[in-house]
C-alpha cells in the first residue's frame, strides 16, 4: 500500500493533490497501525512528500524545520520522533572480538 502512495504521488509536489488520491486517504485510514511501517520506509531512504504528509495526518504532529524544503532534515524529525514516541528503536552495535586462539 505505501508503495503504491509513492508511485501514485510521485508526479506531483503539492501536498493538497497528494492528499486528494485515493490511495493516500486509503494509507490515513489505518492510523496509527501504519506508523511503524512508514517510519521503516523512511528509516531505509524511502520517504518522500506523501508519506510525510500521511505521518502528519494520522499523528497531528508537524516537524518543526527552519527550512521546509529540506527533505533530510524532516525525515531525520520523523526518525527522531518515532524514536521517542517507541516506534523505532536505536540500532547501535559494538564489535566484541571473539576470543578463538
Amino acid at each position: 500500500m505505501l508503495n503504491k502512495l509513492e508511485k501514485e504521488s510521485g508526479f506531483y509536489s503539492i501536498t493538497v493533490l497528494i492528499e486528494e488520491l485515493p490511495i493516500f486517504q486509503q494509507v490515513i485510514s489505518n492510523g496509527m497501525s501504519i506508523v511503524p511501517a512508514i517510519l521503516a520506509k523512511l528509516r531505509r531512504g524511502e520517504g518522500g512528500i506523501a508519506l510525510y504528509s500521511a505521518l502528519s495526518k494520522i499523528t497531528g504532529e508537524h516537524p518543526s524545520i527552519a527550512n521546509p524544503g529540506r527533505i533530510k532534515e524532516i525525515n531525520q524529525w520523523w526518525l527522531d520522533w518515532g524514536h521517542r514516541k517507541g516506534y523505532l528503536i536505536k540500532l547501535t552495535f559494538k564489535f566484541i572480538p571473539s576470543n578463538t586462539e
